[in-house]
């Protein structure tokens, strides 16, 4: 089962503040950890990324309070929840998400479906998408926020710990 990993205790307190347009961020699952959530070729998404682009989304802001999540290498893909599973999509009202606090620490986001509301991102300890979650309480639904870049071009370096691929 999911446990709190210090490093992500250090690392990503304040989390939902991270999640602002213009910032390239790394959504990294609490139930994967240390994998981030990655959109692979052909549009296979898993929990299994490291520190490349396609591990690396550009947050956009479609409406207040909603959120969208392009994917860098491909910036025609974003994340969707759509037909009841996590899929890649085009853009619009099935990649809009609203970002949340689960569990009131400031350690970890959940992301819930803006078209199913109550439906929220999930992966399993492999890395493997999970059918979208109502219990944005479950570990499985949980996720630190790196940012990599924001909109001024800073970048932010990874801990030593944090270079896997």
């Amino acid at each position: 089962e999911c446990e709190s990993s210090p490093f992500l205790i250090l690392c990503w307190f304040g989390v939902q503040k991270r999640i602002k347009e213009g910032n390239i961020v790394q959504l990294v699952s609490r139930a994967s950890y240390p994998g981030a959530l990655r959109i692979r070729k052909r549009g296979k998404i898993d929990g299994k990324g490291g520190t490349g682009k396609r591990a690396q989304f550009l947050v956009v802001s479609p409406k207040p309070g909603e959120y969208s999540f392009c994917n860098v290498k491909d910036s025609g893909s974003s994340l969707a929840i759509q037909d009841g599973s996590l899929t890649v999509g085009k853009g619009g009202f099935h990649c809009s998400f609203r970002v949340s606090d689960p569990i009131g620490s400031g350690e970890y986001v959940c992301l819930e479906s803006v078209a199913y509301p109550g439906n929220y991102v999930a992966f399993n300890e492999h890395g493997r998408p999970l059918v979208p979650q109502t219990n944005k309480g479950h570990c499985h639904a949980h996720f630190g926020v790196r940012v990599t870049s924001d909109p001024e071009g800073r970048g932010y370096d990874l801990p030593p710990a944090y270079t896997f691929d």
